[in-house]
């Protein structure tokens, strides 16, 4: 064979082994599955991104927090793992602190043991349970559940509580897109306590009058504490006629209270130690366990016959046999500010909204 000829096997040689290579190629192109592209534009789904979701459904919200949580399947004693993301309502003049839950289980729901006839209803593919209000959105996988304050169940807001519950954009794996924007949420707080690790800030000054009245919030209250006593973190701990606004003082079982409420404190029939000096109620509880915080409580009522103005320290030094922090003179001046009553300045109440302290969304658990 002469090198001509040779040389024309060889480069036929090359050419087949070039196309079993092209061809090995595009059959494992062929291949891959088709599950593969989704998953890199997919992400699991995570409580930031719960809360991102929510945030667009609720943007007026003060603050927006995340957990791990159990959610109820069958009450009450059937629960799953979840994830939860609640939106926070700061109270304002004449309306108290509200707040809205979305969560969600990968975990089966049967509607059939979800609650008993009086109490739910199926509308438009949501259960609507009454008492406690929430709303079930079964899934493919697993379901949602909304749950929050009542103003969420009927009027305007209803459509947000049922807009949450339906969005198919919650599942077990979302668009990367989606917790990119998480990341980014402004209202985002990994911590709903607030006061974990905040430090101690002197007594803020508060803003002369404006000459506008409006009914009193915790926040104001809690600026009118801030401005007499140091502390690390604010506060909502009001209740039914009690409207209460709380500083921490930067320890676990260290605080002050402030509250305008209807319910009198007269000296009470216990062991408490109670006494009456220039129209203020005294009383101090000493006799608690060790690993409740003792109190100190200065109260007044109001001249309109209704109201009582109540101040609450609450500390551990005592159970160590220091003194309480604040003093019982400081008490005495928060007792009978004058600015503190049912209506306040207007003022008063924009101090607190910008109070320069962290401002706790979760309920106290203990003290």
């Amino acid at each position: 064979m002469d090198d001509d000829v040779r040389t024309d096997v060889s480069e036929a040689h090359m050419r087949i082994v070039w196309i079993l290579v092209l061809a090995l190629i595009a059959g494992c192109s062929a291949m891959t599955p088709a599950t593969q592209a989704p998953s890199a534009a997919s992400t699991p789904i995570t409580t930031q991104v719960l809360a991102a979701v929510l945030a667009e459904h609720d943007p007026d919200a003060s603050a927006i927090t995340g957990r791990d949580s159990f959610l109820v399947v069958t009450r009450p004693t059937e629960f799953v793992s979840g994830l939860t993301a609640m939106a926070w309502h700061r109270a304002t003049p004449g309306r108290a602190k509200t707040w809205l839950a979305v969560s969600y289980s990968p975990a089966p729901f049967s509607t059939a043991n979800a609650c008993q006839a009086s109490s739910c209803t199926e509308r438009d593919g949501l259960v609507v349970q009454t008492n406690p209000n929430r709303l079930i959105s079964v899934r493919a996988e697993g379901f949602v559940e909304v749950t929050g304050s009542a103003v969420y169940f009927s009027g305007d807001r209803r459509a947000i509580a049922v807009a949450m519950a339906a969005d198919r954009r919650i599942a077990p794996r979302v668009d990367r897109s989606l917790a990119d924007a998480a990341a980014a949420n402004p209202r985002w707080r990994a911590d709903p306590d607030g006061c974990r690790g905040a430090g101690v800030r002197a007594p803020i000054p508060l803003p002369p009058a404006s000459g506008e009245t409006q009914p009193v919030t915790p926040q104001a209250l809690a600026a009118v504490i801030a401005a007499r006593v140091a502390g690390s973190c604010a506060s909502d701990e009001s209740k039914a006629g009690n409207v209460q606004g709380v500083v921490r003082l930067g320890a676990e079982l260290e605080w002050v209270s402030l509250s305008v409420t209807d319910k009198p404190v007269p000296c009470p029939r216990t062991d408490a130690a109670c006494r009456y000096e220039n129209g203020v109620t005294i009383v101090e509880e000493l006799d608690v366990p060790e690993e409740f915080a003792v109190t100190l409580v200065l109260a007044r009522p109001l001249a309109d016959g209704v109201h009582w103005v109540i101040v609450t320290q609450g500390s551990a030094a005592p159970h160590r046999g220091g003194p309480f922090p604040i003093g019982i003179e400081v008490m005495r001046a928060l007792v009978n500010d004058p600015r503190v009553q049912p209506r306040v300045d207007a003022a008063l109440n924009r101090a607190g909204n910008d109070l320069p302290l962290p401002w706790r969304f979760s309920p106290t658990t203990s003290d």
